[in-house]
């Protein structure tokens, strides 16, 4: 398809690129979706029937028409605040649908007029991203789902993006942006976003289960270690940390364990730099040994993060958190991206270069080693990333859990996204806690209407979002 480059290109430069349009640019990419919607309308009509070809498939309107969306200057954009999903006289996104395939997916009336650009661009989304929900349920139907599940099958040959089944139905409000309502059923995630590979991992425990409501559950145990001091080492290149000096430090984490396990936490997450590698180890042969015994699984697990070396040979190293399940399979390893500096030195490590996305039945879970969260660069990253959870493993004092929690309600906003922080302050080995700094800080936003002070005392605690 001639076609198909164009959009290509136009995917990298909004998805991965993030490129701003001014609202010229903009109106042209919009008249080229309607003239290219028009001329695709047969297969339109028949997703299904166009699933054999290879020059053509059907979830590539569906990335057209959301790059044109989420590219929309900020002119038009906060019009498309105003936009209804249901209204009295029929006009609303949803109300709309039928409507739209009745005559064909076909934009009507004149294309400068920005009610009519903004209604039919929302509904057209809408509708396609319908069609293809459909398209999945006939593969749940056919028994051949499990080929589709994967996120080999996510990426759409050749588009520099994935297309991940996930409901996102709760989020479908007026008054909200783009970025929270476009799509019901699926979530649409570049491949890349700048310089960082997007990697998907999907939970061994996914059922194949027919689509339905999700549960969206956030039930978090949020661990740090009571007498926790560190001992690091510095060269020309910077720091790294060598030791943890912790009393009782793997009776007191099998006993935050034994606490989640008890509350049936759906995320159990210690603090950066306060798991060693060897230690993470021993919880993972702990989980695998008890997996069959133990009544409650916990789906994720951060066991916090350690400098590790990378692969030998390189001479560098890395931040990496282990992420496990409640069997001890590590789901993967993640390593920072942005380098802390501590008292003039940087930390010695070899920065990240991809995003992790781990696919539950229910939502789409990202992670962030502190300062990857709280860094108030120009494009903050986890923007672009449309995510349910991210979870952030943190160590600093009280301005860093500030910024978290900062970045977390920008987020609520764009995307209705959760954020879990866990926080421990730093204490060098031999001295005391800076004054007036709590041993830790954790929260989960935005919190449930009980949730506790973001400061942590005491060395568990359970935490719910709203």
């Amino acid at each position: 398809m001639r076609n198909k480059a164009y959009w290509i290109t136009k995917v990298q430069s909004i998805l991965v690129r993030r490129a701003k349009l001014d609202k010229q640019t903009w109106l042209r990419i919009f008249k080229r979706l309607i003239r290219d919607i028009q001329t695709h309308g047969d297969e339109l009509e028949n997703p299904a029937g166009t699933t054999a070809r290879g020059d053509w498939d059907p979830r590539e309107p569906l990335i057209w028409g959301y790059c044109v969306l989420q590219s929309m200057p900020q002119t038009v954009r906060q019009e498309y605040r105003r936009l209804k999903e249901h209204a009295a006289d029929g006009t609303g996104i949803e109300d709309s649908v039928h409507e739209l395939r009745m005559r064909r997916y076909r934009f009507q009336g004149l294309p400068e007029a920005i009610e009519l650009q903004l209604r039919w661009l929302a509904t057209l989304v809408r509708a396609l991203d319908q069609d293809i929900a459909q398209l999945d349920l006939c593969f749940w139907e056919r028994g051949d789902l499990g080929e589709q599940w994967s996120p080999t099958a996510w990426q759409v040959p050749d588009y520099p993006c994935y297309l991940i089944p996930v409901d996102r139905s709760h989020r479908l409000r007026d008054g909200k942006p783009a970025e929270r309502r476009s799509l019901r059923h699926h979530a649409i995630v570049p491949t890349r976003i700048g310089e960082y590979e997007v990697r998907l991992t999907l939970h061994p425990d996914v059922g194949l289960r027919e689509p339905g409501p999700a549960a969206r559950a956030h039930r978090c145990g949020a661990a740090i270690f009571a007498g926790l001091e560190l001992s690091a080492v510095t060269s020309e290149v910077g720091f790294l940390v060598d030791g943890v000096h912790c009393p009782r430090q793997w009776e007191q984490l099998t006993g935050h364990l034994d606490r989640a396990r008890s509350d049936a936490c759906d995320v159990l997450m210690w603090p950066e730099l306060a798991v060693p590698a060897d230690m993470a180890e021993r919880l993972a042969a702990k989980l695998a040994g008890e997996a069959l015994a133990a009544d409650t699984k916990i789906p994720v697990i951060v066991a916090g993060s350690w400098h590790v070396p990378c692969p030998k040979g390189s001479r560098t190293w890395a931040n990496r958190t282990v992420v496990l399940d409640g069997r001890g399979v590590v789901l993967f390893r993640y390593d920072k991206r942005m380098k802390f500096e501590y008292r003039s030195l940087p930390e010695a490590i070899e920065p990240g270069t991809s995003l992790q996305i781990l696919v539950t039945d229910d939502q789409l879970i990202a992670i962030g080693i502190c300062l990857d969260f709280c860094d108030d660069c120009e494009s903050h990253v986890y923007q672009a990333l449309d995510v349910d959870l991210i979870l952030v493993p943190s160590m600093e004092y009280r301005n860093t859990a500030d910024a978290h929690a900062r970045h977390a309600r920008t987020l609520q906003t764009l995307h209705e996204t959760y954020v879990f922080v866990v926080q421990q302050a730093p204490v060098e080995r031999g001295s005391v806690r800076r004054a007036g700094e709590p041993p830790g800080f954790s929260f989960v936003l935005p919190e449930s209407a009980t949730a506790p002070a973001a400061s942590q005392d005491e060395p568990y605690r359970f935490l719910t979002g709203r």
